[in-house]
């Protein structure tokens, strides 16, 4: 994804190696390798459309299983950014940027139970969200994943 100095909204960005843990070691839990708790993989989707440099903004993002068939929903999980540079060829090394923890935000007009334990898979039919972290700071424009 790459993060502008101005105001452009972002209309399709996606995300290749969003590191994506759950907190408090809840059934999700995954690795640097992205895997779910059935070993399947998981893909995150960004969904925030206006991304700045420089300025505090939420950020929300899908996580889904790499196959489509199920969402991630409820509790909250873990976002870890790295910075990979100002261009976008391939980059030698990384540098760590923002970790925050994202909260589920269901999408509105839908039935689910909202005491739900989660993060955890769930059919489409269950439950439907993102997670969203407010006040996630990218402190200069370029490529981050």
């Amino acid at each position: 994804m790459r993060i502008r100095p101005s105001r452009l909204p972002i209309v399709v960005v996606s995300v290749a190696a969003l590191l994506v843990t759950a907190c408090g070691g809840s059934e999700l839990g995954a690795d640097v390798g992205g895997k779910g708790p059935t070993g399947d993989d998981i893909v995150a989707q960004v969904a925030s459309y206006d991304l700045v440099a420089g300025r505090s903004g939420r950020f929300i993002v899908g996580v889904l299983a790499a196959d489509g068939t199920r969402l991630v929903s409820f509790g909250s999980v873990e976002l870890r950014f790295s910075y990979l540079g100002a261009s976008a060829r391939r980059v030698d090394s990384v540098q760590a940027g923002p970790v925050v923890t994202a909260s589920f935000l269901p999408i509105p007009g839908q039935r689910f139970d909202g005491a739900a334990s989660g993060p955890r898979f769930v059919e489409p039919s269950e439950a439907v969200g993102v997670y969203g972290a407010p006040d996630v700071l990218f402190d200069r424009a370029g490529f981050w994943e």
